[in-house]
């Protein structure tokens, strides 16, 4: 998460708005002056997103660090024009949080725009959670609550409220002609209900049900398919940012909803017709360019629909947006961070479960390396001053400990292990037992390192008596 905040600080993700934020395009938008601050003004498909990823990483890991005065600063020194001292954008995790918040005050509530004159409802699902998920590391603040108070009631002002009478999505409301524009196709419809199930989920429910029948069609190989709409009259890049998502965001709204079987045979779809492989030990479809095959199938395979929402869709839960919406950790909901966790992961590491059950006393986790050949460690935090800890192995015990320390394995007691100058420091042979066992886990001050190798999933629970 560090490394993806840090490269929405470089210059090639946000310098477009300085194009972007001048209007005109195919909504012939009336022009503005332009603008190269990424944060200050409208921009919310980009300013949101860093709102979220910022609160989110401080909500997992009870870290303020981008908090700090300036944690988050846009530089740019493009040298032979513009100021002589560079651009240089100085903004925080806070900051970034009450700027979105003004500007949406500033539009009666109704959202902050994209590209200028043009609020998009999904881009403004992204602060509604960035507004919760700050509201959760305060120990009193409902900004999100005022906000999506505000959002309904000023969409209903606003012509036909958030759904059209017709019974799909608003897309956009264009704030220079004081009109909402519908978009014919799924792919804002169905991104949109995804991201609004975390906070408006009656109306996105009903939603749902009344509108699948109509996005999706059936394969005679039972297998589900999407209506991505008129494509052959698009010019190459209106169809590939028009109709990038549009396969995806079905599959990853039907996820959210937990229409496990919906989900399961659009992914089976995704298997047979979008050339699956596996590359680096993990799941992912190649692009493709070409939009259908010689049967008229649809495979077009987008980046942000290979790297970002055929893996959300497989990974995401029943209303996992809706959860993480509903019960945020932080200051209001502090318990998580005194649990024993996985507190290091290297990058060689694949995390597949890690859950701890109070209910049980047991940390539960699954773990595998990537790739043959590879190997790396996971750390593990708040261990110790709990009682007396048993960890097993694919049911088998490897190791044990007490409240203070790893115990040495029964079979290691009476070997030597380090000598240390001769002296008698840990028995009559005068050596000292390492704290590592063969089990590939040592002891670090106050947590435990374990290695990992192979590429097969291995569970393990650490469990303390009760």
């Amino acid at each position: 998460m560090e490394r993806m905040i840090q490269k929405m600080l470089e210059p090639d993700v946000w310098f477009y708005w300085h194009d972007a934020s001048t209007g005109g395009g195919a909504m012939h938008t009336p022009p503005k002056q332009m603008l190269f601050d990424p944060i200050e003004t409208d921009n919310i498909m980009y300013s949101a997103y860093l709102q979220v990823m910022t609160a989110m990483y401080n909500s997992l890991y009870d870290d303020d660090r981008y908090q700090k005065p300036g944690a988050l600063t846009f530089k740019y020194n493009v040298f032979l024009w513009g100021p002589p001292e560079g651009f240089n954008f100085v903004w925080d995790q806070n900051k970034i949080n009450d700027q979105i918040y003004r500007n949406m005050v500033k539009e009666g509530y109704l959202g902050v725009a994209c590209e200028p004159w043009c609020i998009y409802q999904v881009c403004n699902q992204v602060p509604i959670l960035g507004f919760r998920l700050n509201d959760a590391l305060k120990e009193d603040s409902d900004v999100a609550g005022e906000v999506t108070k505000g959002y309904v009631e000023a969409w209903e002002s606003k012509g036909n409220g958030i759904i059209t009478e017709e019974g799909v999505f608003n897309t956009f409301y264009m704030t220079h002609l004081g009109m909402p524009v519908a978009v014919p196709g799924g792919s804002g419809e169905a991104w949109t209900g995804f991201m609004m199930n975390a906070w408006n989920h009656e109306l996105v429910q009903k939603n749902y049900e009344s509108r699948l029948e109509e996005l999706l069609f059936p394969k005679p190989d039972g297998c589900l398919s999407v209506n991505v709409g008129p494509l052959d009259q698009m010019e190459t890049n209106q169809l590939y940012l028009a109709t990038g998502g549009v396969w995806g965001w079905i599959a990853a709204w039907a996820a959210e909803m937990g229409d496990d079987e919906t989900r399961d045979r659009l992914l089976e779809y995704a298997d047979k017709y979008f050339n699956p492989r596996i590359q680096n030990g993990g799941l992912m479809y190649p692009r493709n360019d070409t939009v259908w095959d010689k049967d008229h199938n649809y495979v077009m395979v987008s980046p942000i629909l290979s790297n970002s929402i055929l893996p959300l869709t497989r990974l995401n839960v029943r209303h996992g947006l809706k959860r993480l919406y509903d019960n945020p950790w932080g200051a209001k909901n502090r318990a998580h961070y005194d649990e024993p966790a996985l507190v290091e992961v290297d990058f060689a590491v694949d995390v597949y479960r890690a859950v701890y059950v109070a209910s049980s006393r047991t940390l539960l986790f699954d773990i595998a390396v990537f790739e043959h050949g590879a190997q790396g460690t996971v750390v593990l935090g708040r261990v110790f001053g709990r009682g007396n800890w048993t960890l097993t192995r694919d049911g088998h015990e490897i190791a044990r400990g007490t409240s203070d320390a790893l115990s040495e394995p029964e079979q290691n007691k009476g070997f030597p292990r380090i000598r240390r100058g001769g002296h008698n420091l840990a028995s009559p042979l005068g050596w000292a037992y390492t704290g590592k066992t063969d089990s590939g886990l040592k002891q670090e001050g106050d947590v435990l390192r374990l290695s990992v190798t192979g590429t097969k999933v291995v569970s393990y629970e650490l469990k303390w008596e009760a």
